[in-house]
């Protein structure tokens, strides 16, 4: 008898400590879902005058030209993707990138908010647009000699 007691307490000092792994194994290893910041700084109206400066070289008047003149539409699909996104927001992510070429994440955690997993869609969304509303345009084009 006094082997089965000797058993029964080995048996449940195995069981507490099974437990205990677990729950330290929770505790370390349990994915929690990560927040971001909620999104700012997505339009144009969004950005003060100095930001705009600062982030671009250039005045919020400029940026607004800027956008006219590259023909951004409201929205853009990003390629191999079903995202859509707004085109101002795509403009504002593709070019800030471009200048400083600043990490998604930094840019999500610092200046945009949002998820930056979205934000490589949004770029290659802008850039897609761009090539084709202008660069495979110059290659078609036949050359002219005077």
């Amino acid at each position: 008898t006094i082997h089965r007691l000797h058993y029964f307490w080995r048996y449940c000092r195995c069981c507490g400590e099974i437990a205990l792994l677990y729950a330290e194994d929770l505790t370390y290893f349990v994915r929690r879902p990560h927040t971001f910041q909620p999104e700012m700084n997505r339009t144009m109206d969004e950005i003060s005058r100095r930001d705009c400066y600062t982030w671009f070289g250039i005045m919020p008047n400029d940026l607004r030209r800027l956008y006219d003149h590259w023909r951004i539409p409201d929205r853009l699909q990003a390629p191999r993707s079903r995202h859509w996104f707004q085109g101002e927001a795509c403009f504002i992510i593709c070019l800030f990138h471009m200048v400083k070429g600043t990490t998604f994440i930094d840019m999500s955690q610092r200046y945009f908010g949002g998820d930056p997993r979205y934000m490589s869609l949004m770029h290659e969304a802008m850039i897609d647009h761009l090539y084709d509303t202008f660069y495979h345009k110059k290659r078609c084009l036949p050359r002219v000699t005077a």
